[in-house]
């Protein structure tokens, strides 16, 4: 038999300027007694084309953490691009089918806010902020903002805005 489909790829880092993108996955479960020997990595060339083939990454070469992800870098990627991700398993049988694809930009996480949120007006019940957009986007465009508030530093941050602009 083949191993099972391994698990859809997350994210654990990108760099725009080391362009890189650090993935990991949860790793396949052997089948009828034969252990997975391969990952297949498919990565699409960041206009959404994947290649006809995958590098294969054999088990030995990658990090297995104690939850059981593997863990891999892709380099040479071109910053500011957005990157597709796909994994198959692999062992003397066959090769499994594949993960769900994911997509990452390879970007830096902007930084944040120069100076924090500017308090413009206030009432009763409400209160109303701007701010400045960081001097850098982190290689792609920022798509929007988050604004938590915390009543009187007690207890959880709460997300008050999840939008654009």
């Amino acid at each position: 038999m083949v191993p099972s489909i391994p698990g859809k790829p997350i994210k654990t880092a990108a760099s725009l300027s080391g362009q890189t993108i650090d993935i990991k996955f949860a790793v396949a479960s052997a089948a009828g007694g034969w252990a997975v020997t391969d990952y297949m990595l498919w990565v699409d060339d960041g206009a959404g084309n994947w290649p006809s083939v995958p590098t294969a990454l054999p088990i030995g070469s990658l990090t297995i953490d104690s939850n059981e992800f593997a863990n891999f870098q892709k380099t040479g990627l071109t910053g500011g691009k957005i990157y597709g991700f796909k994994v198959q398993a692999k062992n003397a049988i066959g090769t499994s089918g594949f993960s769900d694809s994911q997509f990452f930009p390879c970007a830096d996480i902007p930084p944040t806010l120069a100076a924090g949120p500017i308090l413009e007006t206030a009432t009763n019940s409400t209160i109303t902020l701007s701010w400045n957009a960081p001097s850098t986007s982190g290689g792609v465009p920022i798509s929007g903002y988050r604004v938590y508030m915390n009543e009187l530093m007690q207890g959880d941050w709460k997300l008050i805005y999840d939008g654009k602009d």
